[in-house]
């Protein structure tokens, strides 16, 4: 059973560098609230053609626009970045610091 570690209310230590020397914990918060999240990859159905994804938050799909907010807003430079990081399917929780939500 995993642990529901992040919750509303829950204070969050906005940090780079965690577990290494150069730790650098930049801003104390309280967890707004949290989103499940899933990332879903589909077999590529003929060579050459792009891998297919869906992104789902709280069951519904994103689209380009929001996967491309998502990333950005999750510290990567592109979605390509994103989706190279989260390169097989990914559920998880996304945990939200102020009161966007998607």
């Amino acid at each position: 059973m995993k642990k529901n570690r992040w919750k509303p209310g829950k204070l969050i230590h906005l940090a780079t560098g965690v577990r290494t020397k150069k730790y650098n914990c930049f801003k104390k918060d309280d967890c707004k609230s949290t989103q499940s999240i899933e990332v879903i990859w589909y077999e590529i159905v003929e060579e050459g053609e792009s891998p297919l994804f869906e992104v789902k938050v709280e069951g519904r799909v994103l689209n380009l626009a929001e996967c491309i907010g998502l990333a950005l807003n999750d510290g990567f430079e592109t979605l390509s970045d994103f989706l190279e990081w989260f390169n097989t399917d990914y559920t998880g929780k996304i945990i939200h610091w102020t009161n966007f939500r998607y």
